[in-house]
């Protein structure tokens, strides 16, 4: 029920299943614009699972569902999602129907955009196209927008295109209109926005006056190799000019977007896959990156967003993993992003079909990575920004410069003639490393051989100085040859919820995949499982009915996210992920081996998957794997937990019918979990679907329930 009579014109309910899709009846107010007041919308409604449709302008206004159920006699109101499950079970009102209210806020949030010379500028805006630390910008799904726009209450990326020649003032803004806040970047000024008024930005658009330098400052000499860098103005990195800068003694003032570059013998990563930089004219600015090699120690993620569905993988370049997408999903703003997690390090995109898009072919896989892809030709990498390059450069220049300074009437007309053969030999604007450093030595070595007249004996019998010896010339190092590196395999990072089938619930039709029997042991429960992890509010988890369980399940270190902001509530759960998740129940420390061919000691689910089978939980197949991305499904699951409760002496006495097909060797252990509230047939259809991590998370909590109840 809502009170807008024109907005809105109705409800619609599509099974999930069988995607047949039914319309509620009107059978309050109006809907030909003439209706004053609610409308309601009713019907009976078939068993199974919903999404709900809210039919009207979704442009211009927010819908959220209230549900409304019965709690100590009385009608309450709870949030809701855009889902709804009808079965025996279902939450009822006081009256006995399934209600929800619908709320439908008009999105108030208006976008003022004022300052100099806005003539001179376009703006895109972009749905999480940065964050608040502008450590990415993402511009796949970015849209043109103009001053007045009205906004939903979401994150943004407001970024300035000026005119050639001009920059903008700041270089881009992230508007956090969900919590009213703006921050401008490079410099990361952040204001307050009052409820009820307009998000007011001011960008003044400055014409580059001028010339200014850039200094790039890294470790990579200390790691023994030098980092190559792109550096772009926004117009560049959107990818309206070809603009790449290699001269960073002299490049117009304005705002510059630097990257580090990486190829195929790229090992080293910084936390920092961008910066935004600002260059005054007549000034020097340095900017600062660090890398460090984080391949087999820690565990990475990275988004990559693209304006059309792709067929996309990554692959590691020091270990040659490949990393298919464990995640695809269409954006608000249009664009499809796909998810990927592996150990940390330098990756290459693979795109089958990648005419017409532009992007990094190589990335580093950070703890958070963000990767935009857009429309246009890719940057040649023929034209970065290379450290070495320019320090040689500028050595050569130096020397050059000093030698055609010098007061040619102190020395020896010789000597001088050595000097200019030798500068005639040189190419001074070479990018060949290799023929720089030469050039340096034959510029230092003439320099050094000049002879002063005053040093010179008048007496003709003097003998003929010698001029400087030509220089030893290095052998030429081939660019194409990789240097050899240690071939240690890095196995890439599964994220913690994978799926899992523990082979303790073959399906007993196969003989090798009978279960291995394995010494018993008694589990010791940890008797503090207290809420002492921090709560993160996840993006992905806003509207689902499970949030709280997700909630309790991470705060007490049961689950955690796939990234600093999502949890990926719809993934599919698997072997390694439960086993990880109940040994983190367990309070034993002690160090196991697993003789699992699969299972190896740099995996994150190792020390789970030694404990969980040196006690007897979980058994391999008969081929001597564990097949820890297995999917598990509920009968399996159930197997498992009622085997774990057991092994510590907490044995569910109680049993509850059900009227679902269930194994015969999963019968016993369903219907205990079942009685216990442990598992709940409102959550899965029939016993052989595979629970999400948002439902495991709810499993987990009423486990934890059972277990200090009786602990």
């Amino acid at each position: 029920m809502y009170n807008y009579t024109n907005e809105f014109k109705g409800v619609t309910l599509e099974n999930k299943k069988t995607k047949e899709k039914i319309d509620l009846d009107l059978v309050v107010g109006k809907n030909d614009g003439s209706g004053v007041g609610a409308k309601a919308f009713s019907k009976l409604i078939p068993y199974g699972e919903y999404k709900i449709t809210v039919n009207g302008d979704t442009e211009n206004y927010d819908v959220k569902l209230n549900r409304t159920v019965v709690e100590n006699g009385k009608d309450k109101k709870e949030s809701a999602g855009m889902s709804l499950v009808v079965d025996d079970n279902s939450k009822l009102n006081k009256a006995g129907n399934i209600s929800f209210d619908i709320d439908a806020d008009k999105k108030s949030t208006t976008l003022n955009i004022f300052g100099e010379n806005q003539d001179k500028v376009k703006y895109d805006l972009n749905l999480e196209g940065t964050d608040d630390k502008a450590s990415f910008i993402n511009l796949a799904g970015a849209k043109e927008v103009e001053t007045g726009a009205e906004l939903a209450a979401k994150n943004y990326l407001l970024l300035p295109i000026p005119e050639e020649g001009y920059y903008a003032e700041p270089a881009a803004i992230y508007l956090e209109l969900g919590s009213n806040k703006i921050t401008k970047f490079p410099n990361k000024t952040v204001s307050k926005l009052k409820n009820g008024e307009g998000a007011n930005v001011q960008v003044d658009i400055k014409k580059s006056e001028g010339f200014g330098s850039l200094e790039i400052n890294d470790n990579s000499k200390d790691l023994g190799y030098t980092q190559k860098y792109l550096v772009r103005d926004i117009r560049g990195y959107k990818g309206l000019n070809n603009n790449v800068y290699t001269d960073l003694n002299k490049i117009p003032e304005g705002y510059y977007v630097v990257t580090p570059e990486f190829d195929e013998h790229s090992i080293y990563t910084s936390q920092d896959n961008l910066k935004i930089v600002k260059v005054n004219a007549n000034e020097k600015t340095t900017l600062d990156f660090a890398f460090e090699d984080k391949t087999s120690s820690e565990d990475g993620i990275a988004f990559i967003y693209s304006p059309r569905k792709i067929s996309i993988k990554v692959k590691n370049t020091k270990t040659g993993a490949e990393l298919p997408s464990l995640m695809e999903n269409e954006e608000d703003n249009g664009s499809i992003s796909y998810m990927f997690m592996g150990n940390q390090g330098v990756y290459e995109i693979i795109i089958e079909d990648a005419n017409g898009l532009r992007y990094p072919r190589y990335f580093t896989m950070t703890d958070n990575t963000m990767i935009g892809i857009i429309e246009g030709e890719p940057v040649a990498t023929s034209v970065v920004y290379d450290k070495e390059l320019d320090n040689l450069s500028k050595e050569l220049n130096e020397l050059l410069d000093k030698a055609n300074g010098l007061d040619r009437e102190k020395y020896t007309e010789e000597s001088l003639k050595l000097l200019d053969e030798a500068l005639t030999k040189l190419n001074k604007d070479s990018k060949d490393a290799d023929e720089l450093k030469n050039s340096i030595s034959i510029v230092k070595a003439a320099l050094k051989g000049l002879k002063s007249k005053s040093l010179v004996k008048p007496e003709p019998t003097d003998p003929v100085v010698p001029g400087p010896k030509d220089p030893v010339i290095p052998d030429p190092v081939d660019p194409t040859e990789p240097p050899v590196r240690k071939e240690n395999e890095v196995t890439p990072f599964v994220p913690f919820f994978t799926s899992p089938i523990f082979e303790t619930v073959k399906k007993e039709t196969k003989p090798e995949e009978k279960l291995v029997k394995v010494e018993r042991a008694t589990l010791k429960f940890k008797e503090n499982l207290n809420e002492n992890k921090s709560s993160i509010e996840f993006k992905d988890m806003s509207n689902s009915n499970y949030k709280s369980y997700v909630d309790i399940a991470v705060k007490r270190g049961l689950l955690v996210g796939v990234s600093k902001d999502r949890f990926a509530p719809d993934f599919e759960i698997t072997r390694a992920m439960v086993v990880e998740s109940l040994k983190r129940l367990v309070d034993d420390d002690s160090r196991y081996s697993s003789y699992f061919k699969d299972v190896r000691k740099d995996l994150w689910y190792y020390k789970a998957v030694s404990w969980a089978e040196k006690i007897g939980l979980v058994a391999g197949y008969g081929d001597n794997t564990f097949k820890p991305e297995n999917n598990l499904n509920i009968e399996e699951l159930a197997v498992i937990i009622d085997r774990f409760l057991e092994k510590g002496n907490l044995n569910i006495n109680s049993s509850k019918d059900s009227d679902r097909k269930i194994s015969s060797w999963a019968e016993s252990s369903y219907k205990k979990l079942i009685a216990s509230g442990i598992l709940s047939e409102e959550d899965f259809e029939n016993s052989r679907e595979v629970l999400t991590r948002e439902k495991l998370a709810k499993v987990l909590v009423k486990l934890v329930e059972i277990i200090e109840k009786n602990n």
